[in-house]
């Protein structure tokens, strides 16, 4: 170790409590180092169709009484009914395979930016980083996909 030093006896190196402390010492800040740099692995990520929550949640809800239920069901079209616009206030992202996440209400800004930017797009395909929190997407990083 560089920071500490051995003391020599009978030409054998033998280690002094004081470098067993030093090797404890770097061993610890080794694993807090590793800790804080794998901490971003940990971001998840969803990639999937950007929708007005509320208009989505109302069409998984229109059903006849004799239907079969809304996963067996889907046709495809209610993406792009719910293609989220410039009122939108509550936005969703539907996964590829069906399953939906509402975004948190304070990253409408993020949502509303893309929306903004893919003005003439019928159906928004995009790719979020970010965290599931009481279960809602906590987002990171929200990019539109072609």
């Amino acid at each position: 170790m560089i920071l500490c030093g051995t003391h020599q006896y009978s030409g054998s190196a033998v280690e002094s409590k004081s470098e067993s402390k030093c090797s404890m010492k770097h061993f610890a800040a080794l694993v807090v180092l590793l800790c804080v740099v794998a901490a971003p692995a940990f971001a998840e990520g969803w990639t999937g169709f950007l929708v007005d929550a509320k208009c989505y949640a109302s069409e998984e809800t229109n059903v006849g009484p004799f239907d079969l239920p809304f996963y067996l069901t889907r046709r495809g079209d209610e993406i792009p009914a719910c293609r989220p616009g410039r009122k939108t206030k509550i936005y969703a992202i539907v996964d590829l395979d069906g399953y939906t996440f509402e975004i948190d209400s304070s990253e409408n800004a993020k949502a509303a930016d893309v929306v903004r930017k893919a003005a003439n797009r019928h159906v928004l395909r995009v790719r979020i980083t970010g965290e599931e929190v009481n279960k809602k997407l906590k987002i990171d990083t929200i990019t539109l996909e072609n």
